[in-house]
């Protein structure tokens, strides 16, 4: 009578063996249950909560820059009502439930971002912003002062799937960012820190599904700029003065500089 409530595995010890299995698989099942029946704690603020998840996650911003994510609060509070509702009109007010959600949502702050012409605007606007004025930071690893224009802001315009940047703008030069707004911002920083033997910008450029970053390099004591654009190297030959007038005036212009790259690299005293 005892052995019918195990399967039969033969005699012996192979009997015990299939006792000590369902032993197991009895605690198993037990601690199972009880962490089924621990209770989902109560969620402190679920509304600020999915908010915060969605303002700090720079990955939920275009191009991934958290300059570039809409925080106007009527749209932000707009985009949570539409997760609520999408939730049959319910926020989570548990832990572990409202963890789920967001999970599950949060993402809808990204494609919202997109989803209609006043937005897209917006955004525009915050990379133009952006790019006008950005902040002056110190490189961590070099030390050295510089500048992130972020992605050259062209205007948004329709890609196979989603959105990009339009190929064509009074911002780029064969496909280079403007040479006189570079040219100022190498300015703004040698003003910020005159001291400074190195001065540096780096600016994205977004073409149909082409993207490279160029970094120019301005050391004034040389008279003297460096562009690198992936793993080239090209440098100015002619003097640049301390106001960088043949950058801004046009007749120097970062798509159109020296070469130092092949055999240049090595052996020509101008890339030095």
């Amino acid at each position: 009578m005892g052995h019918a409530a195990f399967w039969k595995v033969g005699s012996g010890n192979g009997r015990v063996f299939g006792v000590t299995l369902l032993s197991m698989g009895a605690s198993v099942a037990l601690a199972l249950s009880a962490c089924s029946k621990t209770p989902d704690p109560p969620a402190d603020d679920p509304r600020g909560t999915y908010r915060a998840a969605m303002l700090d996650d720079p990955d939920l911003c275009f191009y991934d820059r958290a300059e570039y994510c809409i925080r106007d609060p009527e749209f932000v509070e707009a985009v949570i009502d539409d997760a609520i509702e999408r939730n049959r009109g319910e926020l989570p007010d548990r832990q572990r439930a409202l963890k789920r959600f967001i999970f599950h949502n949060v993402s809808r702050y990204r494609s919202a971002q997109l989803e209609t012409e006043e937005a897209r605007n917006q955004v525009h606007a915050l990379m133009v912003a952006h790019y006008e004025n950005a902040p002056i930071t110190i490189n961590e690893r070099s030390g050295v002062p510089m500048i992130d224009l972020g992605v050259v802001p062209t205007g948004l315009t329709r890609a196979r799937v989603g959105w990009t940047m339009n190929p064509e703008s009074p911002l780029l030069e064969e496909s280079q960012p403007q040479s006189a707004h570079v040219a100022r911002q190498l300015l703004r920083l040698r003003e910020a820190h005159p001291e400074a033997s190195q001065l540096d910008v780096k600016a994205t450029v977004r073409q149909h599904s082409f993207t490279h970053v160029t970094e120019v390099s301005w050391y004034p004591s040389l008279d003297k700029i460096s562009v690198k654009r992936f793993m080239d190297r090209y440098v100015t030959t002619t003097p640049l003065g301390a106001d960088l007038a043949p950058l801004i005036e046009g007749s120097v212009k970062l798509s159109n500089l020296y070469s130092c790259n092949g055999e240049a690299a090595a052996t020509d005293p101008r890339c030095m």
